[in-house]
C-alpha cells in the first residue's frame, strides 16, 4: 500500500500538476481532487498520483526557498520555487539573472538577499514583481 503524502503550500504557491493531459504548473488554489501531482517514490523515480482530498490550514509564517532549477521537493512532491506572479516557465526566465549573479559569486546573491528583507522575502525580489506587474 502507498503512503499516503502530505503537502501544505500557499494558494498563491505553484504546483505541477497533469491538467487536460498536459503537465503545467498552477497555484494551489487550482488544484482539484482528482488533479495528478508528481511525486518521488520509493525508489527515487518520479511517479504520479490523484490529489486524494484538499483542506485549509490557517498558520503564521510561510517559507519560499528558490532553488536554481527552479523547483523543489516537498515531502517528496513536485513544486515549483515560484508563486502566482507569472507562469513557472517565466518567473524561471526572469530568475535568471538572479542565478547568473550566483554562479559568479554566492556572496554578492547573499548580500542581494539581505538587502531591505522583510518577512523573509528580499527587497531586490519585490522589486523585480512590481516592474513584472506594472501594467496590473
Amino acid at each position: 500500500m502507498k503512503k499516503k503524502k502530505f503537502l501544505q503550500i500557499t494558494e498563491d504557491h505553484l504546483l505541477f500538476v497533469t491538467k487536460g493531459g498536459q503537465p503545467t504548473a498552477i497555484p494551489g488554489r487550482d488544484v482539484s481532487i482528482g488533479d495528478t501531482v508528481y511525486l518521488r517514490g520509493d525508489q527515487r523515480e518520479l511517479e504520479r498520483d490523484a490529489v486524494q482530498s484538499i483542506s485549509s490550514v490557517y498558520e503564521k509564517g510561510a517559507y519560499a526557498p528558490v532553488t536554481l532549477s527552479g523547483s523543489i521537493l516537498v515531502n517528496d512532491v513536485h513544486t515549483s520555487c515560484y508563486f502566482d506572479v507569472l507562469s513557472h516557465e517565466w518567473s524561471h526566465r526572469a530568475m535568471g539573472i538572479a542565478r547568473a549573479i550566483y554562479n559568479v559569486s554566492p556572496r554578492i546573491m547573499q548580500w542581494l538577499s539581505s538587502i531591505k528583507r522583510e518577512d523573509g522575502f528580499p527587497g531586490w525580489c519585490r522589486l523585480a514583481i512590481k516592474i513584472l506587474t506594472l501594467g496590473d
